[in-house]
């Protein structure tokens, strides 16, 4: 898969899930299994805001030639969805959450390994400019 698409398709994921964090942040954390108070639920719906923020940054980044401009973006979001896959497993391993959890690193897995990839890896398209 290029650069361009998995940027399409990782903006897509984090407006899905920004979404949800913002508008339905109680109902997405029964999911897992987990209630909020109205200090998580605002917590909930920054994350939900940043994940809003992080989608457009990829959307409108993924025409970007410049090698810098997209080891930027790439590493930005390495960060974040590696970072994210670290406190998701630290909950499980607390027993914060039920067993649908493990969808959460389903997902963060290989949008974790692909950011990776482009980070450290890929050079094409940046070659190619």
């Amino acid at each position: 898969m290029d650069r361009r698409t998995f940027m399409i398709i990782a903006a897509v994921v984090s407006v899905g899930s920004g979404l949800a964090g913002l508008l339905a942040p109680a109902q997405l954390a029964a999911i897992f299994g987990v209630t909020f108070d109205d200090v998580a639920l605002s917590q909930a719906r920054l994350l939900g805001a940043a994940y809003l923020g992080y989608a457009a940054i990829v959307w409108f980044g993924r025409d970007v030639r410049d090698s810098g401009a997209q080891r930027a973006i790439a590493l930005g979001n390495f960060m974040s969805w590696t970072l994210g896959l670290v406190v998701t497993v630290l909950g499980i391993a607390t027993g914060l959450g039920s067993a649908q959890t493990l969808l959460l690193v389903a997902l963060e897995v290989p949008f974790a390994a692909a950011w990776g990839y482009f980070t450290f890896a890929d050079r094409s398209e940046a070659a190619a400019a």
